[in-house]
């Protein structure tokens, strides 16, 4: 028998369509061997060998000698589609595999063709001819957006290949798709052309399957994937895979190249994923291998050896090491690397590693019972979107991971009784509760909301209650193409309430805006005029009148808590200022520069007005250029707020504390009609008719508003002593704000003794003043962060006088109270008392949010408790599973129990990642199973920590998979890139330098975000840091940068240059010229310009290189300004160089030096009420100095500080 067979050869190239000629293969039954090539790592080319094979060098090749034929003329055959039918026609069971091709009686005639036999010849070429091109198509484009392209032009090829594949690949594939759905619906079997499997099956089996993990890739779907809007598709694809023919042919492949993947994008994979674990897990008997033997075992060369089928040869078979994720192979467990998680396959690599003596079958069980198949209003994770995948893969071994010990032993047991409350549910990348919208969901809402034909605020409603939640849970990890959506979609309600003076939404529509990070100040401006407009221009009952100033007011209130931390998490508007003091301190600042630049004939640096830069300053976190954009608004507020006909005495009152600091404002620049119509005529966003109505009515108002904020009795000032809470400027508040002040001083320097001292001083003023008392009753942050400090510093009986405190004042300690508590005992690492709070919580029955849960278990592990900290998380999940089994859903789940969330599983990773790398990734991937996405900040951890192993392989593949999740960097990441890479550069040349800066402010504004001034200093900074102050070139190429961007060196840029000139050992001799040279290039002339820091280095750098008159000129320049020089180690350069030159003079300026330092010192510690405190500053190396050189006049010095400095 085997004499009448004919010898076929396959001649296979890795990361082609060879797998569907070995599944026609083993169809046919018929013996073959296969010859083994690869493909160039690099270039991802095929091998020249394959040449002499085929002249085109292409794969699958076979070559056929027939039975009794000359094996040295081979029938050579390429083109699946011609080897398909080939073999077909001349293979016996080839007939098996054709559809009948005539109709009784019609044989021979022309439409005497059965329908399956005219659909089998027509797939037979459809496969390659009609549907591979665009999915080649899809994979060229897909490169032009890859690493491989040069970095300048990439960004231009990312657009038009996005282009291509919008506007061309996606509409034809969608077509194609819509077809083959409606072809299976006729068929008449859940095969294309009947109710067997053909020849044309096989062929079709690559680009469908191949596809069917990247379809959704190309675009939006109906339904919100493909295989919703094509579920006869899909469930062909599931038809071809359960086929016994295709699974021995991906055994085949296994065998040979150690893993398998369809996919027509699987060349790409190097540049487009992580590459983590790019395998399929062996058979059951090889998980039983000690993991020693396994791995080396993947090393291993096979020749000759027949593998399944006896009568397919395997003549050359490389088995490569894909048996693990990246640096999760060791057996050892050493050099665990941090990214497994975000691996496309992460879950089929940890599926096989080694078993440990917990369960992972169970563990399996339990995971597969996930809270995101139970209601979790998240998208689905990316490791369960590949676990779906790695389903229909027939020999993909479904065993869980043998996750880390630790996080088994608690995590696999705290959830084992779980699921059987747990309502069983499809297991499914789509599946969900009914309340649970994933991304393209979220859109296709979002654009069916858009074409609704309804006004604008009900379509805002329905935008709040349908969609925003869900859009929220997303945040810090929103889809680019969602967060386009969602901007867009608030922009045009934003322009229709300003367009049609629309009233009632402008707070919450502010506020969705900051939550996805739009801070415009220009657009609140509009509608704070928008509210003001309303209320001149149409008519309204008193009740309507007062709703529209109280949304005008509560629109002050949340711009004034825009981009403050201490607001994030108080749901509550109020006015957060600056204090009286702090604005008079700018607007002197302001006055004096300008009156400096006048004086020298110096250009301006600004052209705003005086008046225009003190009202700014009221909104003190934001920058003055941004900050402008509100006072036309203001202006208007203020008029509306002095008219009688518009705003009550009441309103006014409400207004107080931002009424105080107008009033401070104008008494130091006033601001007459001529300055409001400037102000008017100037750039503001508005509708041209509706400005124009509001410039006239404030101008006709304004006497009576300037009237209002300035007059001594005016309603709103006896607020002041009324129950409503004082403006921050009031002095007894703050006397407060000097108390957090000290007491955060001490803290940051870990003073415990200052601290103590505070808290008696503390004391004393509640006993005396009961102003104080009051105020420190409507501040419970204060005692808050008391009750922090006492616990960080181990101090249990304070914190039980400042709990007595608490009580006295009349404030009860709340969940953020226990969280501080639970926070200061984290920083001592007091793991013991972090338990014992958090049982008399339960046992309480305190309502715990997800705040207090993430500090507790972070503290477990930061405190040494790691196995605890995991066990906290474990029981989170358990009793979140539960309430939802229990209560039946989502919603009412929320009421009784917390749900973990990122941020939670982003603090476990953080403390575990110091401690165990490997069991931080344990718990990255049992967060991917749960359904918890990871946002920005898990990707800035794992960044971070990628650097700090200089593991720059890492970094790629992690900004590839930030890219391919849509997940956008911010700031804080660049801060990482630029800390870890330059850092990293001490032996570079000034060429790689400048190469590394270039490259991180190009990815900066690849990703869609522009450099700012903090970027730049940042920047400046690392390279400074570097072996002799780091390149001129690459200093240069950031300046350079910085200016083609528009943007001035800041004080802070300019100091860091100085001290990088002066950090050169030995010091160059024109390093006094270089310094003079620095301030002369960003025109700083005196000390009226830059800021303390900046003068004080300076001085400092005068001192060193030997200029010591022009050292003493700044000092007494700072000191007749009222700022004199406090840094001691300033001061001490200072002193050592008047010290050295041994002349009487140099002596006399250093005793009034130190003369000028201790009366400034035992001012500002009397005015405080610190005298005393602090005993490290006067144990400074300065003070030695100058006792050593009798430079202290002791006449001057109080008795008790006579003591310190005398040692």
């Amino acid at each position: 028998m085997a004499d009448n067979s004919p010898k076929i050869k396959l001649y296979w190239l890795n990361h082609s369509r060879s797998q569907r000629i070995i599944w026609l293969l083993e169809e046919l039954k018929v013996p073959y061997e296969i010859e083994v090539f690869h493909r160039d790592k690099e270039t991802l080319l095929a091998p020249k060998e394959l040449e002499q094979i085929h002249p085109l060098g292409k794969s699958p090749v076979i070559a056929i000698v027939p039975p009794g034929g000359d094996a040295s003329k081979p029938i050579v055959l390429a083109e699946s589609g011609f080897m398909t039918q080939y073999l077909v026609d001349h293979v016996p069971d080839g007939k098996k595999l054709m559809p009948k091709q005539w109709q009784d009686g019609k044989e021979g005639t022309i439409g005497g063709e059965t329908e399956e036999w005219l659909r089998y010849g027509y797939y037979m070429h459809y496969a390659e001819g009609s549907l591979m091109p665009y999915l080649v198509l899809a994979l060229v484009m897909s490169r032009l957006k890859s690493p491989q392209v040069p970095f300048l032009v990439r960004p231009i090829t990312s657009i038009i290949a996005n282009r291509v594949i919008a506007m061309f690949v996606f509409p034809n594939v969608n077509k194609h798709l819509a077809f083959l759905d409606q072809q299976l619906a006729t068929s008449g079997g859940k095969y294309l052309c009947g109710d067997k499997l053909t020849a044309a099956d096989i062929l079709m089996s690559f680009p469908v399957i191949a596809g069917s993990s990247r379809f959704d890739e190309l675009g939006y779907f109906e339904g919100g994937s493909w295989e919703k809007a094509y579920p006869r598709v899909a469930e062909y694809v599931k038809v071809l895979e359960s086929e016994e023919g295709y699974k021995r042919s991906v055994e085949k492949i296994e065998a040979i190249d150690g893993k398998f993947e369809a996919s027509f994008l699987h060349s790409l994979a190097k540049w487009t994923r992580i590459p983590v674990a790019n395998h399929t897990p062996r058979k059951s008997s090889r998980q039983e291998l000690p993991s020693t033997l396994k791995h080396l075992l993947c090393r291993a060369t096979i020749r000759g050896q027949f593998v399944g089928n006896s009568r397919a040869r395997i003549r050359h078979v490389r088995i490569k090491d894909y048996m693990f994720a990246m640096r999760l192979s060791s057996a050892s467990g050493a050099g665990t690397g941090a990214i497994a998680w975000f691996s496309s396959t992460a879950s089929a690599a940890s599926h096989q590693a080694p078993s440990s003596s917990s369960t992972p079958h169970s563990f399996r069980q339990t995971s597969e019972g996930t809270i995101s198949k139970n209601g979790n209003p998240r998208q689905p994770s990316f490791s369960q979107k590949a676990s779906a995948s790695s389903r229909r893969q027939p020999r993909r071994n479904k065993d869980a991971s043998a996750a880390v010990a630790l996080f088994h032993d608690v995590v696999q047991k705290s959830e084992a009784a779980a699921p059987r409350e747990l309502p069983a549910r499809p297991t499914s990348r789509h599946s969900s509760a009914s309340t649970v919208l994933g991304e393209w969901e979220v859109a296709a809402k979002m654009k069916e909301l858009e074409e609704k034909d309804i006004e604008p605020l009900e379509r805002l409603r329905l935008f709040q209650n349908d969609i925003w939640p869900h859009v929220k849970e997303l945040r810090g990890q929103i889809p680019k193409h969602l967060y386009l959506a969602t901007t867009n979609f608030l922009a045009r309600t934003f322009d229709a309430v300003v367009q049609q003076g629309l009233t009632g939404a402008s707070v919450a529509l502010s506020k969705m805006c900051a939550t996805i990070g739009k801070w415009d100040l220009d657009m609140r401006n509009q509608l704070v005029l928008n509210l003001c407009h309303t209320l001149i221009s149409k008519k309204h009952t008193s009740a309507e009148r007062n709703a529209l100033v109280d949304e005008l007011l509560d629109m002050w209130k949340h711009i004034s808590q825009l981009r403050r931390m201490s607001q994030l998490h108080n749901g509550r508007l109020c006015f957060v200022l600056p204090s009286e003091d702090e604005i008079i301190e700018d607007i002197s600042s302001s006055s004096a520069s300008l009156t400096k630049q006048t004086e020298s004939g110096e250009a301006k640096s600004s052209n705003m007005a005086l008046t225009t830069k003190a009202l700014a300053s009221i909104f003190i976190q934001f920058q003055f250029e941004q900050a402008r954009e509100l006072v036309s608004g203001l202006l208007a507020t203020l008029a509306a707020l002095s008219d009688p006909r518009l705003a009550r005495d009441g309103s006014q009152i409400k207004a107080a504390p931002l009424l105080n600091l107008v009033s401070t404002v104008l008494n130091h620049q006033p601001a007459d009609a001529a300055y409001v119509n400037d102000i008017f005529a100037g750039k503001v966003r508005f509708p041209s008719s509706k400005l124009a109505d509001l410039q006239s009515y404030v101008l006709a108002q304004w006497p009576q508003a300037r009237d209002m904020v300035l007059r001594p009795d005016s309603e709103w000032r006896k607020s002041t002593t009324s129950s409503h809470k004082p403006s921050r400027s009031s002095s007894e508040f703050s006397r407060l704000s000097v108390f957090h002040k000290q007491l955060r001083d001490a803290y940051r320097s870990r003073n415990t003794g200052a601290i103590v001292s505070i808290w008696q001083d503390l004391n004393a003023s509640l006993n005396q003043d009961q102003d104080l008392r009051r105020q420190m009753s409507e501040d419970p942050d204060f005692l808050d962060f008391w009750i922090f400090v006492w616990c960080a510093v181990r101090r249990p009986q304070k914190l039980q006088e400042t709990l007595d405190v608490m009580r006295e004042v009349g404030i009860q300690p709340t969940v953020r109270s226990y969280t501080n508590m639970m926070h200061g005992w984290k920083m001592c690492k007091d793991a013991d008392r972090i338990e014992a709070l958090w049982n008399k919580l339960v046992e309480s029955g305190l309502r715990l949010d997800a705040v207090i849960w993430t500090e507790r278990i972070s503290g477990l592990i930061e405190a040494g408790k790691p196995q605890s900290g995991i066990q906290a998380l474990a029981e989170m999940q358990s009793l979140w599973k539960k309430a939802v089994a229990s209560r039946g859903s989502v919603e009412s789940a929320a009421n009784v129990a917390v749900q973990p969330n990122t941020e939670v599983v982003n603090a476990a990773f953080k403390g575990l990642i110091g401690l165990d790398r490997r069991a931080a990734n344990e718990v990255l991937y049992w967060a991917g199973r749960e359904g918890i996405e990871p946002n920005i900040r898990t990707y800035n951890i794992l960044l971070r920590e990628s650097l700090r192993n200089s593991a720059p392989e890492d970094v790629q593949s992690l900004l590839r998979a930030m890219r391919k999740r849509g997940v956008e960097p911010d700031a804080a990441t660049f801060t990482i890139l630029l800390e870890g890479l330059l850092g990293s550069m001490d032996n570079a040349s000034a060429a790689e330098q400048v190469h590394v800066v270039s490259q991180i402010l190009g990815d900066i504004e690849a990703a869609g975000l522009r450099a700012n001034l903090e970027t730049y200093g940042k920047m400046l900074y690392a390279i400074a840091l570097l072996a002799k102050g780091g390149a001129d070139e690459a200093i240069a190429a950031v300046q350079d940068h910085m200016k083609a961007a528009g943007l001035s060196a800041t004080p802070h840029m300019v100091t860091i240059l100085i001290e990088r000139t002066l950090s050169r050992d030995p010091l160059p001799p024109d390093a006094g010229a270089t310094v003079r040279a620095l301030l002369k290039e960003h025109g700083l002339s005196s000390v009226t310009q830059g800021d303390q820091t900046l003068w004080e280095r300076v001085m400092s750098a005068h001192a060193v290189t030997g200029d010591k008159a022009s050292a003493m000129a700044v000092f007494h320049d700072l000191a007749r300004a009222g700022r004199p020089v406090t840094s001691l180690p300033c001061l001490t350069d200072l002193l050592k160089a008047l010290l050295a030159s041994e002349d009487a003079e140099a002596v006399q300026d250093a005793r009034q030096v130190v003369g000028v330092v201790l009366d400034h010192k035992l001012k500002s510690a009397a005015a405080e009420g610190s005298f005393g405190r602090d005993t490290r500053y006067w144990r400074h190396h300065f003070w030695y100095l100058a006792r050593e050189n009798g430079l202290i006049n002791w006449q001057d010095v109080p008795a008790v500080l006579e003591s310190q400095l005398r040692g």
